[in-house]
């Protein structure tokens, strides 16, 4: 995700393992309660679930580990964020179990700094980079980065 000088985008703030990311809204499909999933034997830990969305098969991926976030279990607040993300390969689905969806905000490309200025234990080449929001730190996560590390996206046997 790139961000022009000046430009401001429109992110929806939700929380992971206790902490605060921000996701651009034009990836945001829908939010949706919490859905019954299903293990995948042999799946990665990355996506080891899937859920079905009116049909559709969509991999539940956990980023937890990968952002060094806690584990958090499912409480009322939790929702599922549906994201379509553009890779180089194509557009990918996946669901996102949130801890909770805060809100929707207006981000200047200013306000977010990139990683190399801030101590932080998060890895910063899959971050875009955090913004200061009033006392918290939010997260903006590269999750073209993380799907095409993570998620093997099937390729054309002839290539």
């Amino acid at each position: 995700m790139t961000m022009h000088s000046g430009a401001e985008a429109t992110f929806l703030i939700i929380v992971i393992g206790g902490q605060r990311l921000a996701i651009n809204t034009i990836m945001i499909r829908e939010i949706l309660d919490p859905l019954p999933e299903t293990r995948v034997p042999s799946a990665r830990p990355f996506a080891p679930k899937v859920v079905n969305i009116r049909g559709t098969v969509v991999p539940q991926v956990t980023i937890n580990d990968i952002l060094n976030l806690p584990t958090s279990e499912r409480t009322d607040k939790s929702r599922i964020v549906v994201v379509t993300v553009t890779t180089a390969r194509g557009p990918v689905q996946i669901a996102l179990l949130a801890d909770a969806v805060l809100s929707v905000s207006s981000i200047p490309a200013g306000t977010i700094e990139p990683l190399s200025r801030v101590s932080h234990n998060w890895p910063s080449d899959l971050l875009v980079g955090l913004y200061r929001d009033n006392d918290a730190f939010v997260i903006v996560p590269d999750l073209e980065q993380i799907i095409m590390r993570n998620i093997a996206v099937k390729r054309d046997p002839a290539s």
